[in-house]
């Protein structure tokens, strides 16, 4: 029999044995919750944590964006030489160079993204793990709304001290500016557009 200690300490390491990923997660994650957690203390502003969080997030899609632009109109700019057109070693160079300077840099930034998902989803489902499809759903209900809300605050900010300016395009009337506007705060731009490539190179 184990006495209530012994219990405890298995339990918990039953739970680091079935989560091991989602622990290592938290301890690379943990400093810099405790960091933004402690400037919000310091500055009195509760929402500095996940503002924080919301401007990475919001960067990262930025990143991808700019990125599907570059491999759209000046791909040698962001794999870092032009593709070669002949010679083996060349060749391993200017591969290696696109899968460190684009896929990896790529799928971190959607790492870094939907990572706040995946928290959440994760902690639904050690709450409730017989509704896994449900628990995904309500997870990404949640994800969203704070993605749709942070990039609103995001964006009225930086047009309002000059580091945006979101134009109208003529011609269109006050409903069709309020539909322009409403595609302006939607997250996920750059996700969108790297979708959109993968289909034009797919089809």
């Amino acid at each position: 029999m184990l006495n209530p200690t012994q219990s405890k300490a298995f339990s918990i390491f039953s739970f680091i044995r079935k989560h091991w990923y989602l622990v290592i997660l938290l301890i690379f994650t943990i400093p810099s919750i405790i960091n933004s957690i402690q400037i919000a203390i310091n500055t009195s502003n509760p929402t500095y944590p996940l503002m924080d969080l919301a401007t990475r997030l919001f960067a990262s899609d930025y990143k991808i964006q700019n990125d599907i632009n570059l491999l759209q109109t000046n791909p040698s700019a962001l794999i870092g030489m032009e593709k070669p057109i002949s010679g083996i070693w060349n060749n391993f160079v200017y591969y290696w160079k696109f899968f460190f300077n684009v896929i990896w840099e790529i799928l971190g930034n959607i790492w870094t993204i939907f990572f706040p998902l995946f928290i959440i989803y994760k902690i639904s489902k050690i709450k409730n793990n017989t509704e896994p499809l449900k628990n995904f759903f309500t997870s990404l209900v949640w994800f969203l709304v704070f993605m749709l809300i942070t990039n609103v605050i995001i964006l009225i900010y930086n047009q309002s001290v000059g580091n945006l300016t979101i134009t109208i395009p003529e011609g269109i009337d006050k409903f069709g500016g309020y539909l322009y506007l409403f595609k302006q705060i939607l997250p996920f731009h750059g996700v969108g557009a790297l979708v959109i490539y993968l289909i034009q190179k797919i089809i």
